[in-house]
């Protein structure tokens, strides 16, 4: 039963972690595709990564959505 749980808490983990990691990555995408389309219209682009590291990011991401996923799975499996 135990080994059970941990694989369940396990890929909550792992699934909230490559949710929160894709949401950051599509924000991203959404600001490239407007910067893009800015320039195209000759419209001068933003820069909306300035001092900003992409890595830390997706890190903070990942670690936030596997912690944050886990203890959620792990409240509501034992409860």
């Amino acid at each position: 039963m135990a080994k059970k749980s941990a694989e369940v808490i396990g890929a909550h983990a792992l699934g909230e972690a490559f949710e929160e990691t894709s949401e950051e990555l599509l924000a991203d995408a959404s600001k490239a595709i407007f910067n893009v389309t800015r320039w195209l219209r000759g419209k001068d682009a933003l820069n909306f990564w300035e001092g900003d590291n992409a890595l830390d990011r997706y890190t903070m991401s990942a670690l936030g959505g596997l912690f944050g996923g886990g203890i959620t799975s792990a409240a509501t499996n034992f409860s």
